[in-house]
């Protein structure tokens, strides 16, 4: 995990994956590490999904760097 903010400006593109203290999650981060609200209602396949949908946009991000 990692907070938006390192990314400067172009990290705001990661904003909508972050948590309510701006961290995103990588490959290999648990749910319960996060603070999102309801995640409880979040099933591990849906957690998977979210993961690589913010993998894909950080990797976007330093394609822009």
């Amino acid at each position: 995990m990692f907070h938006y903010s390192i990314f400067g400006v172009a990290g705001e593109q990661l904003a909508p994956y972050a948590d309510l203290c701006g961290f995103v999650p990588e490959i290999g981060d648990r749910l319960e590490q996060f603070n999102y609200r309801g995640s409880e209602l979040v099933t591990e396949e849906e957690w998977q999904e979210w993961v690589r949908a913010a993998v894909e946009a950080t990797r976007e991000v330093f394609r822009r760097l």
